[in-house]
């Protein structure tokens, strides 16, 4: 039974590393900001704006929780199946869970893929929208009312 217990928690680490890495890079990223910037040379506004983008919260990276959150299933209906398995292999008890499990997993992978393609999409109207709000702050015409 101890060997399960090995298999959760290889399992919590690889879903936890990604977030930890994050955090430590952006930690690192602070640290070379600040040692790289000269605080007296800039003028009261820039010095604020520094300093709050510095106390801000970290970025995550863009998919990481859905990232871990796919991990995280996969690896357990892995674990689960391996231990099913093990069981007894000829069991109707494994057929049906890996019937159950391959629709689930198949569901989820198409969240995850889902999902980004409309991150993707809202990043481009996103752009477009400020494009658009640039070009008519530069020929002077009004913003149209809201």
């Amino acid at each position: 039974m101890e060997s399960w217990i090995l298999v959760f928690i290889i399992i919590g680490i690889l879903i936890v590393l990604p977030w930890i890495l994050n955090i430590s890079l952006h930690y690192l990223m602070k640290r070379k900001i600040l040692k790289s910037i000269h605080l007296e040379d800039l003028s009261e506004d820039e010095r604020t704006t520094v300093v709050q983008e510095l106390l801000s919260q970290s970025p995550s990276r863009k998919g990481l929780s859905r990232y871990s959150m796919m991990l995280a299933v996969v690896l357990i209906v892995g674990a689960a199946v391996l231990y099913l398995a093990e069981k007894d292999a000829s069991s109707d008890l494994l057929k049906n869970t890996l019937g159950v499990l391959t629709g689930a997993l198949a569901t989820i992978v198409g969240f995850y893929f889902g999902g980004r393609a409309e991150e993707i999409k809202a990043e481009e109207v996103e752009k477009l929208a400020k494009r658009v709000h640039d070009e008519d702050e530069e020929s002077g015409h009004p913003p149209p009312p809201e």
